[in-house]
């Protein structure tokens, strides 16, 4: 049977991320273009202009608007250019992205007095206007979550108590200036004694498809996962999912949904994040799971539920980290025959087509993750047997693959089958 895209031309609108899912495309596709904005504060910077150069079968565009006549679909693997979805679906091109839904990922407070609105579990919690109503609330509170909706700014922190965090405070207070009042903090209480899983699906107008993932995330080191039809996802997990429905079909979602959840001993499921894109990870792994991935990408754009095909249950996510990354691009060789399962963020390859990943040095203190090695089989133990082989034989300059991560998903599994929650079968 002939692929119903091998003629489509297909845009990547991306910001370096995602550069693995183009690399995947091109598989099914017969042209994918790739933009990444390249110009910051007027000026371009040559990190971006270049990322995606000298890959076979990507062909990188600085003037994406240009080349809309010429593609056949559209896709956004990130959120922040969610407000070009409906745009370019009233230009007549389907588009793979969430759609207006991208603001409940981004205002973290909206979305937590959505999940109220909807009756769902939500943590207590309170909001302060401005970093100065910030430190004054945690000068006399401990124990507390920050979140900020500008996370270019300030991601996911733990305050512990002020004694801890003012030095941290005050940093964040002299790197904003003048706009130092202008943002909102959502401040949340914890969730003790939980697990936290999640999954990860595809919407078509709102509506998961027929098969969707499972997964655990061990943060900023690795994801395990497997795939079940949507029917046999965790009852926990699917009310959610069930109670979040009409709104995503009523702002045209159709593309990848992540959520995670952190669930208490009585099984109280409270949803902490909403990813509305595509997750890093798990996208690569389902990248390499669905068989038919380019045509699966294309029903969705199109408002098509997909016949979703694939060859093996489980797949693990482990990722490449270099502290070298922080300032200087950094070089990775790829062992060819597991090139398919190897991702890389920013990436080009230079003319002796050694892989580089490319550091734009504007990027958050920390941002060092610089891509993922992904493994799949019939059992958990395969898949990470897998990604153990490929970690083995990859190198680069001071990089760094945490596989002994994975028994600390191990580990919540374990504890889950204590608490009578089976989310890993």
């Amino acid at each position: 049977m002939i692929s119903k895209v091998i003629n489509k031309n297909i845009l990547v609108y991306d910001f370096g991320s995602f550069f693995g899912i183009a690399e995947r495309l091109t598989k099914y596709y017969n042209k994918v273009y790739y933009h990444t904005p390249s110009i910051n504060f007027g000026y371009p910077r040559h990190a971006a202009f270049y990322i995606g150069e000298n890959i076979e079968g990507v062909i990188r565009v600085e003037d994406w608007e240009s080349i809309l006549p010429f593609v056949d679909a559209i896709i956004f693997p990130d959120v922040y250019q969610y407000s070009k979805h409906s745009f370019l679906r009233n230009y007549g091109k389907p588009v793979y992205g969430c759609g207006d839904s991208g603001k409940l990922e981004i205002d973290r407070i909206l979305l937590t007095q959505t999940l109220e609105n909807l009756g769902l579990p939500v943590q207590k919690y309170e909001i302060a206007e401005g970093i100065d109503a910030l430190i004054e609330n945690l000068t006399i509170n401990e124990d507390r979550w920050i979140k900020s909706s500008i996370r270019g700014d300030m991601e996911t922190w733990h305050h512990q108590n002020i004694a801890l965090s003012s030095v941290h405070l005050q940093g964040i207070k002299a790197k904003l200036g003048a706009t130092k009042n202008q943002e909102k903090y959502l401040i949340q209480n914890p969730i003790k004694n939980a697990i936290e899983y999640g999954t990860d699906q595809i919407l078509i107008n709102g509506i998961p498809a027929d098969f969707g993932f499972v997964g655990i995330e061990v943060k900023s080191k690795c994801y395990v996962t497997y795939i079940t039809e949507t029917r046999n996802i965790p009852l926990g997990l699917k009310k959610i999912n069930e109670k979040l429905q009409p709104i995503l079909t009523a702002l045209n979602y159709c593309g990848s949904l992540s959520n995670e959840c952190r669930v208490t001993k009585d099984k109280t499921h409270y949803l902490t994040d909403l990813t509305c894109r595509m997750g890093w990870p798990p996208a690569q792994i389902q990248a390499c799971m669905i068989e038919n991935y380019g045509e699966v990408i294309w029903d969705v754009a199109n408002g098509i539920r997909p016949d979703i095909k694939y060859k093996y249950k489980y797949g693990v996510e482990v990722l490449i980290y270099s502290e070298a990354a922080k300032y200087e691009s950094v070089p990775i060789i790829i062992p060819e025959e597991y090139k398919e399962y190897i991702s890389i963020a920013n990436h080009m390859k230079d003319e002796n087509g050694v892989s580089f990943y490319l550091s734009q040095k504007e990027e958050r203190d920390g941002a060092m993750q610089i891509g993922s090695i992904i493994g799949v089989g019939h059992s958990l133990n395969e898949a990470i047997k897998m990604a153990q082989k490929i970690s083995d034989m990859i190198e680069g300059f001071d990089i760094e693959v945490n596989m002994c991560a994975f028994d600390d998903a191990k580990e919540t599994i374990k504890k889950a089958q204590q608490m009578g929650i089976n989310i890993f079968n």
